[in-house]
């Protein structure tokens, strides 16, 4: 038995040098600093932000009188901000802002946010999604965290620092899509030619992402502040599955519908290979020595408990999307009669590409996964719903001024939570603005539980008057900031 005694041996000396490696790891993150903030009327800007909310620009239906409103409302909620910065309308509802800093030659930050919204089902909420009703401290409305609380927070910070008589040195660039929701081509992806147009380089492109994340699925005692850093690729894809139809009383053995379910079945029992690295390795790597013991030890070696730590996130909906492509069925449709069998049966598949897989790869895995269905593979078709071409997200740098001021203008914000790189698992109109910048960042500065979530996009959506002002008071520290520096 001496081998055994050995091993034992070896393996404490092995776990002793871990530990104390893991014990070496001290946080990195830097104080706050002591900042002057704007000061905000609550009441007033809770007002304007609820009215914002009214007006449901729902931008799935096209509802151009809407918008229209919502521009008129804007203009008057911040007339500062229209008489001091210019002015540029695209496709009649996009907004781009221009604040002139006195250092011209200086590259601008630009923020980003969007004016439209996803539908909302007024049945399933406990206060009307268009009724912008203020009750407890919270602002209700649909688009309250997406993403019309951050556009109102961003004007409520440039009319603040206006009223000061501030005037920044690098000029700021507000850039509002309308169609965010349904790909941006008409907003973003207009906005941005607009800007290569003028040969315009951001310092920074700021963008809604990660949020101040209390109660987050990591063994971490303090909220987390995200910001990501790259975002996952969108494909959506069409499954069809086709049969003999006919009168319902004589059912075949297989029928359309059926094989729909055998192939839902088989895409759900194949899910996509999972790892730690990019950004999710990039976050680890900022968040391991903040950790509760004795998960420190293990994030603090990922090059032995990898295997231990993606079976742990795997556990978590918001886990697993970090570190794999995901699958979600979306929409379904057969059928026409009740005493009919249809001849074809289709799903729709949401796919949110982690930036290891590529669209080709994502549709290659989808065909390996019912390839035994040989019976039926005829029948069965898959077929991609846009352009699969498109580039996939870039990395965005860490080590330059401009990340440097982003951090610390949160770490003043929100002294309490830690900052970190992550990978984004939506997509954002800040992938229309990749050719313009290296130095894209998405983070939405609003605090939320876990459980808030589910909020975004779904329903009884809303922002605690709280966490809307310390929105407001980061835009502003982030602008002045920004403003102040001509390092570039």
């Amino acid at each position: 038995m001496k081998w055994l005694s050995r091993a034992t041996v070896a393996l404490s000396i092995l776990l002793l040098v871990l530990a104390i490696q893991a014990l070496r790891l001290t946080s990195q993150q830097p104080e706050p600093e002591d900042i002057n903030r704007v000061t905000v009327k609550r009441d007033q800007a809770a007002a304007r932000l609820a009215n914002m909310l009214k007006i449901p620009t729902d931008s799935s239906k096209d509802p151009a009188q809407h918008f229209r409103r919502q521009t008129a409302l804007m203009r008057t909620a911040w007339p500062s901000v229209y008489q001091q910065l210019s002015l540029v309308q695209l496709n009649e509802h996009s907004q781009l802002l221009g604040w002139r800093g006195t250092e011209p030659t200086l590259r601008p930050l630009l923020l980003l946010a969007h004016l439209d919204t996803v539908p909302a089902d007024q049945q399933s909420w406990q206060q009307q999604p268009y009724s912008g009703a203020q009750i407890d401290g919270d602002i209700w409305g649909r688009g309250a965290l997406d993403d019309k609380g951050s556009v109102a927070a961003i004007m409520e910070s440039v009319s603040l620092l206006l009223a000061q008589g501030y005037t920044p040195q690098r000029s700021i660039i507000l850039a509002f899509g309308h169609d965010e929701e349904v790909g941006g081509e008409q907003g973003a992806a207009a906005i941005s030619q607009y800007l290569a147009d003028a040969k315009v380089q951001p310092w920074m492109v700021l963008d809604e992402g990660g949020l101040v994340l209390h109660e987050a699925p990591f063994p971490i005692d303090q909220p987390l502040a995200l910001v990501g850093t790259k975002e996952k690729g969108y494909l959506s894809v069409k499954i069809t599955a086709s049969a003999t139809g006919g009168h319902s009383s004589m059912p075949p053995k297989q029928t359309a519908i059926f094989t729909l379910a055998e192939v839902l079945q088989r895409i759900q029992a194949a899910p996509f290979p999972a790892a730690i690295d990019g950004p999710a390795e990039q976050m680890f790597d900022w968040l391991a020595a903040d950790m509760r013991w004795p998960e420190k030890l293990l994030f603090a070696n990922r090059w032995l408990f990898s295997p231990l730590i993606i079976h742990s996130l795997e556990r978590s909906d918001g886990g697993n999307a970090l570190i794999r492509t995901t699958i979600a069925p979306t929409m379904l449709s057969a059928g026409s009669k009740d005493n009919v069998l249809p001849e074809t049966a289709s799903v729709v598949i949401n796919l949110r590409l982690h930036p290891r897989d590529s669209a080709e790869a994502a549709l290659a895995h989808l065909h390996a996964a019912i390839s035994d269905l040989d019976d039926n593979a005829s029948a069965i078709t898959i077929e991609p719903l846009h352009d699969i071409s498109g580039k996939r997200s870039s990395d965005s740098s860490l080590d330059n001024v401009a990340f440097n001021a982003l951090t610390q203008s949160i770490r003043n914000n929100f002294p309490d939570a830690l900052v970190a790189p992550y990978l984004m698992v939506a997509t954002s109109d800040s992938r229309h603005y990749r050719s313009l910048s290296d130095r894209i960042y998405r983070f939405s500065p609003m605090r939320l539980h876990i459980d808030d979530l589910s909020r975004i996009h779904g329903r009884n959506e809303r922002i605690s008057v709280d966490s809307y002002v310390e929105a407001i008071q980061f835009y502003a520290d982030l602008i002045r900031a920004s403003g102040n520096s001509t390092a570039e």
